[in-house]
């Protein structure tokens, strides 16, 4: 079983019947013509530029600079790793959309073992939610035909591989939408193309991670954080300047106002050599001093540079607790509000790559394959204590009150809760009894006869 996924990505050989079916991607997968973006340079009128040009069409740069921003920034990356990591560590389960229709019930295991039989899922997901930052992601979905030694794969077409779509090969149709230009050597031609086609939906997945309507060559989010990052990135290029400038001590020299010029050369003479001599030797008349710049600038520009980083903590992840630790006082209540915006954040990260995938993965691959339920519910476990502790108080209250959830309500309590739930069997009714009542289904009955 091993060997047979290992082959099952290799490219397709010239007359090789009988073996797994290969995957033909129109995505090159070679990473060899990557143009990577210098940021030694890079100034504000550059990245003004470069945002300008995007608006235009010409994303490229963009993208390229986005890429370099995250490699080169330790705080962006560890910020955008746990807005991803939040979802991402959640096990991925699947409900169908009427569990009591035989064919959305079918749906959702042949769903279940299509996901668990994808090695690329993983890789693919975490791609997608880059868009929570970058204003768009893209995957190729490669079908081929059904392999009968995979069948979980598909029965009538296979779904072979998810393959992330390079930024270097997205560009803008004559719409300004987005497209893909598999025919770039390197990145798209700037500007608006009208000979690309509209993207395929059957081919390829979009996702937003987003709530901003702007068009998606206008930067999304992104575009908020490369100027953040520039001002931290430069605050410290000037703390640096103002350092070398200032940071060392200086010297001053003083002489008597009757003495010549020629005293005056000979004492500047010797300040100059001073570095060289290691030392000074003047006369008895003269003085020298050592003047130390004040450093009260130096506290300003790691003020300003942590102001930055805070600024894209929040815009990332929704609060700065968990990257900066802050005094909040003693009973303020911040830090369980911040926690409740992550939380409100991680949320709708797993509710929008969840829509995502049931519509632009499982809804196309059951319908190739004949399949005629619904595509079922996506659900992210959420592993918190508090919202399952929360959901049961409430349910409890409810059971007190008479009241019991509708069998409509069950999905939106199984994403509260983490896992999938269901009714329990009802006993059958006693003989010559009316049944009882609805907040005693699967109870013990009471034991007094006199309540019914």
């Amino acid at each position: 079983m091993k060997k047979h996924r290992k082959s099952l990505f290799k490219p397709a050989t010239p007359g090789g019947a009988g073996g797994p079916p290969a995957v033909v991607s129109l995505v090159p997968r070679s990473t060899r013509l990557e143009d990577p973006f210098p940021v030694a340079d890079l100034s504000a009128d550059r990245l003004s530029d470069i945002v300008h040009l995007s608006e235009s069409g010409a994303s490229s740069a963009l993208f390229r600079l986005a890429r370099a921003c995250i490699l080169h920034d330790a705080h962006v990356q560890t910020e955008l790793f746990k807005r991803k990591n939040a979802v991402l560590g959640d096990p991925i389960s699947l409900q169908p959309w009427d569990p009591d229709n035989p064919a959305d019930a079918e749906a959702a295991t042949a769903c279940e073992k299509l996901l668990a039989s994808l090695p690329s899922l993983p890789d693919a997901l975490a791609h997608l939610l880059d868009a929570a930052l970058y204003p768009l992601a893209l995957l190729e979905k490669c079908f081929g035909p059904a392999d009968p030694a995979n069948p979980d794969l598909g029965r009538r077409t296979a779904l072979l591989d998810l393959v992330p779509v390079p930024y270097r090969l997205i560009a803008w149709d004559a719409d300004g939408l987005p497209a893909v230009d598999t025919s770039a050597p390197l990145r798209p031609a700037d500007g608006f193309r009208s000979d690309l086609p509209p993207l395929d939906s059957d081919r390829f997945i979009l996702h937003r991670g987003h709530l901003i309507q702007a068009p998606d060559r206008f930067g999304g989010p992104l575009r908020a954080v490369l100027w953040l990052w520039l001002l931290s990135s430069m605050s410290i290029t000037w703390w640096v300047r103002h350092l070398e400038r200032y940071g060392s001590p200086f010297i001053v020299g003083r002489y008597d106002d009757s003495s010549s010029d020629r005293d005056r050369r000979v004492l500047e003479a010797a300040i100059s050599y001073a570095q060289q001599l290691g030392g000074l030797v003047v006369s008895s008349g003269s003085s020298i001093d050592l003047k130390e710049a004040a450093s009260a600038a130096s506290p300003g520009f790691a003020d300003f540079r942590a102001a930055c980083r805070d600024e894209i903590s929040r815009l990332i992840l929704g609060q700065t607790l968990s990257s900066t630790a802050s005094p909040t006082g003693i009973g303020s209540g911040a830090t369980s509000l911040q926690a409740e915006v992550r939380q409100d954040i991680r949320r709708f990260d797993a509710r929008r790559l969840a829509a995502t995938l049931r519509f632009q993965l499982l809804a196309p691959w059951l319908r190739l394959n004949g399949y005629s339920g619904r595509p079922p519910v996506v659900l992210f476990a959420e592993d918190t204590s508090e919202e399952t502790e929360r959901t049961s108080k409430i349910l409890s209250t409810l059971y007190n009150a008479g009241l019991e959830p509708t069998d409509d309500a069950l999905p939106e309590i199984s994403e509260r809760i983490g896992f999938p739930i269901q009714r329990r069997a009802l006993a059958p009714a006693a003989p010559g009894g009316g049944g009882l009542p609805v907040f005693f289904r699967g109870l013990p009955p009471p034991s007094d006869p006199s309540f019914f």
